[in-house]
């Protein structure tokens, strides 16, 4: 019978999606352990500019407030790989394990890394506050903002850099492929369904 053709062929095709989606976990796994350092600078940079933007809250703060705050950093970014492991552990929200209906072929899949991005470096924002350094200059958008469940949000583009961070590249590269199998394995099943139906009505 054709169909028992078509469901070896489907089978094959689940296959090498089955090894595809295993290099992806992996990387993933790479991500998150490379996150930790591009959100530690991020982080520094970020507190250094609101001081630099702030010198007269920061001449009013003293030489001991600065020290409280530059300890409280510190100790953020040493937390860093904790966080992001968190940021990074819902493997339902994983790009590759959506469905092939949740995410079409043609579908960029760089959302998802900025967006854990965000949710590291939103730790900051607590920290900022308790400082007075979270407001902004009369006349300039707000980047930071407090939510209603008292978590702050980085809310303008944090400007990941994925030239720092090579799994989200190798990851892109190989999710490319995992689509065009995705694709593939729809067509397909439907395929299968078809001929199925044709075999019934052959058979009665």
């Amino acid at each position: 019978m054709k169909s028992n053709s078509i469901i070896g062929e489907l089978t094959d095709l689940e296959r090498q999606r089955d090894i595809l989606n295993n290099q992806l976990d992996k990387k993933i796994g790479e991500f998150v352990d490379q996150l930790p350092s591009v959100a530690g600078q991020w982080i520094e940079n970020e507190t250094r500019r609101r001081i630099e933007d702030n010198p007269e809250h920061s001449q009013t703060m003293g030489a001991k407030r600065l020290s409280e705050l530059k300890k409280k950093m510190k100790s953020l970014i040493d937390q860093l790989p904790e966080i992001c492991k968190g940021e990074a552990s819902n493997k339902d929200a994983w790009p590759h394990h959506a469905t092939e209906e949740d995410h079409p072929s043609n579908q960029v899949k760089e959302g998802y890394f900025n967006s854990v991005f965000r949710g590291v470096i939103n730790n900051l924002g607590a920290i900022l506050d308790e400082y007075g350094l979270i407001v902004e200059k009369a006349g300039h958008y707000p980047s930071w903002k407090k939510e209603f469940n008292g978590k702050y949000r980085y809310q303008i583009n944090p400007m990941l850099d994925t030239t720092k961070v090579p799994a989200i590249q190798e990851y892109i590269v190989i999710k490319k492929e995992h689509d065009k199998l995705n694709s593939m394995i729809i067509k397909k099943r439907k395929e299968l369904e078809k001929e199925k139906a044709s075999e019934l009505w052959d058979s009665v």
